[in-house]
């Protein structure tokens, strides 16, 4: 099959391209350099994707998350386009075209095609996310490389604080239009949200009026969300993002004054309690010896992410590693809680946990070993890619 590869720097991209050719089909590239944040499609843009198609014979489009230009190629050069998606919300996702019958979009977030079901959109699926385990096993950890990457406890990813972070663009459009009732209850939900664990209730107070709102100071909203205009959970990303900044400083802070804690995130200048700060470790290149070297891996899930199994948890129980995380629905369908991963329900349990599998070092490798027996044999992409392949072509081996 000819499969054209709509390129940019997603994660798992080496490990796809090694799969697609290890399955027999042959690979064709598209940049989608510079492309990668637009929300409509642009027309010059689909007219270039079109070309490929018709140039090289393409019977089938496939990129990590999805983009509304491919999807208008696709239409109408009459091409499946295979789309997984694995940030949430994916705004992208939500213009008109996404019912495009091209469409082929699987998410890794059970609730997200759920929510989407429910609004009759047709042309979304589930699938969780996947590794490649064969090269994670071929990573070998030096003594240094213990020494400066693995600790008891760690955690890899964002504290989503950047400069001009969402939240604080949302503040400022309101604080320019002295919409400062407005901005007063966002916070409020927010410390609200912030002090509730395992239900996300934001989208429910996301009234019409609040939603007319954030409108008004984000008008293009309006123009691309024709099909979910008045849809709330498509405008609590931003408070989301906000929560899970406060709820995974707090936590590691917390930690922090118990174990040993390495954190590997962008801001590398962070205070947080007593943690050790590092900088950034590419996913593909660095982080496994980190899931690897580390007894504990943390997995602090983005608050908007309501159900899904995030990259990070895969590639640590590809790893090998332990997993420590927040509840996650979708974990249960796929694994067994304390047994391929363990998860924790305060902040107080996760301190408690962290001690008892720091002290528990056969049980601690016991649930690693076996998560990764699981995601070798049920979650790598060359068992994925096929599974997505046969729902467009069926019979397809």
């Amino acid at each position: 099959m000819n499969i054209l590869f709509m390129d940019w720097l997603c994660f798992g991209r080496d490990d796809l391209l090694d799969a697609f050719k290890q399955l027999g089909h042959e690979v064709f590239f598209h940049s989608l350099k510079g492309h990668e944040l637009t929300l409509q499609f642009e027309l010059d843009f689909t007219e270039d994707i079109k070309k490929t198609i018709k140039g090289s014979m393409i019977d089938l489009a496939f990129s990590m998350n999805y983009y509304p230009s491919v999807s208008e190629a696709c239409k109408e050069t009459g091409t499946p386009y295979l789309s997984w998606v694995y940030d949430n919300p994916f705004i992208q996702l939500y213009g008109i075209n996404i019912i495009n019958d091209c469409n082929h979009i699987y998410t890794f977030n059970s609730y997200t095609y759920k929510h989407l079901k429910k609004q009759h959109v047709t042309t979304v699926s589930y699938a969780p996310l996947a590794t490649n385990t064969e090269r994670l096993n071929r990573f070998y950890l030096s003594r240094n490389d213990r020494m400066t990457l693995g600790s008891d406890v760690s955690f890899v990813g964002s504290f989503y604080n950047e400069k001009d972070n969402y939240y604080d663009d949302l503040a400022k459009r309101l604080k320019e239009k002295d919409m400062y009732k407005v901005l007063g209850y966002v916070d409020a939900l927010i410390d609200t949200q912030y002090k509730i664990y395992g239900i996300n209730f934001v989208p429910g107070c996301m009234n019409k009026t609040l939603i007319e709102n954030i409108i008004e100071v984000y008008p293009y909203y309006k123009t691309y969300f024709t099909y979910f205009a008045d849809d709330p959970y498509i405008y609590a990303w931003v408070i989301g993002k906000k929560v899970t900044e406060l709820e995974s400083l707090k936590m590691l802070e917390s930690l922090s004054n118990h174990f040993q804690v390495k954190v590997f995130t962008q801001d590398e200048n962070a205070v947080v309690g007593n943690c050790e700060i590092n900088g950034v470790v590419h996913y593909h290149h660095r982080a496994p010896k980190v899931y690897k070297g580390s007894k504990i891996n943390l997995n602090i899930t983005l608050r908007t992410i309501e159900t899904g199994i995030p990259f990070r948890a895969i590639e640590i129980m590809g790893c090998a590693g332990f997993v420590l995380t927040n509840y996650q629905e979708d974990f249960l369908l796929h694994f067994e809680p304390d047994k391929d991963f363990v998860f924790y329900e305060s902040e107080e349990d996760l301190i408690e946990k962290c001690r008892f599998y720091l002290n528990h070092d056969t049980e601690r490798k016991k649930i690693a070993k076996h998560a990764y027996e699981r995601v070798a044999s049920d979650h790598t992409y060359i068992k994925r890619i096929p599974e997505m392949l046969n729902a467009i072509f069926p019979g397809h081996k």
